[in-house]
């Protein structure tokens, strides 16, 4: 499932993935709207919510692949029995570090 903001302000996308069986599954792709990176900003699965802890903890860069309908994908590990949210994350360039 996609969901952008609407009006004035976009937000940026985020993409929902549920698993609804007790398997985990590694390397799962999922189609995305936007190149770059995503990352995990929620997942049910955490030990805090009483699961078995099974999180995206890296960044993950898309794909240019068609997946699911969409220009590009993500591979992700998808927990069992939970609902995972990944968001786009903008890189933004060091100017700094750039002019170095």
């Amino acid at each position: 499932m996609l969901l952008k903001g609407t009006g004035a302000r976009l937000l940026p996308p985020l993409i929902f993935v549920f698993n609804f069986t007790p398997n985990v599954y590694y390397d799962y792709k999922v189609g995305v709207p936007t190149p770059g990176k995503y990352k995990e900003v929620f997942n049910s699965d955490h030990h805090k919510y009483g699961g078995s802890n099974q999180l995206s903890n890296r960044e993950h860069f898309s794909f240019p692949k068609k997946w699911h309908g969409l220009p590009q994908h993500i591979s992700i590990k998808v927990p069992p029995l939970a609902m995972s949210v990944f968001q786009y994350t903008e890189e933004t360039l060091n100017l700094e570090e750039a002019s170095k």
